[in-house]
Order: C-alpha cells, then structure tokens, then sequence
C-alpha cells in the first residue's frame, strides 16, 4: 500500500469505522485524470451511515487532511 492509500484509509476508517483494508479496497482511480488520482466512492456507505452519499463525501472531504501525500480533496 503507497503512502497516499495509508494516509486517506487511516483517516476514512476514522469516521467510516472501516478497516484500512476495508478503505483501500473501495478506493478507484478516476476514468478521467482531471478528476483526480483516487476516487471514494460513498455509496457503499450510505446504507449503513444513513446518510446521502453526497453528505458522507463532503463529511469525508472535510476531515481528510492535507498535506504531504494529498494536496487536495474534493467531494
């Protein structure tokens, strides 16, 4: 797993209650490169955090941390 997928899985898991794995595993690479390097997708999630995928994104986007290996994050 590179740096990036330990930084954003530990942080995910944080408020998803998923393992790392668990997180690595759902992360994508986007079809387009203007979309970024990773993609979350957050439908998995909202079933079982009862929320709309948009709203769990921009929770997640909001918490996730910059800095040395991820420069931006967008929902």
């Amino acid at each position: 797993m590179n740096a990036f997928v330990e930084a954003i899985s530990q942080q995910v898991s944080d408020v998803t209650d998923l393992s790392p794995g668990n997180v690595a595993d759902l992360l994508e690479t986007p079809p387009n490169p203007e979309m970024g390097d990773y993609a979350f997708p957050c439908f998995t999630l909202a079933k079982s955090l009862r929320k709309a995928p948009n709203a769990i994104a921009e929770e997640l986007a909001s918490q996730v941390m910059t800095g040395d290996h991820i420069s931006q994050v967008k929902a």
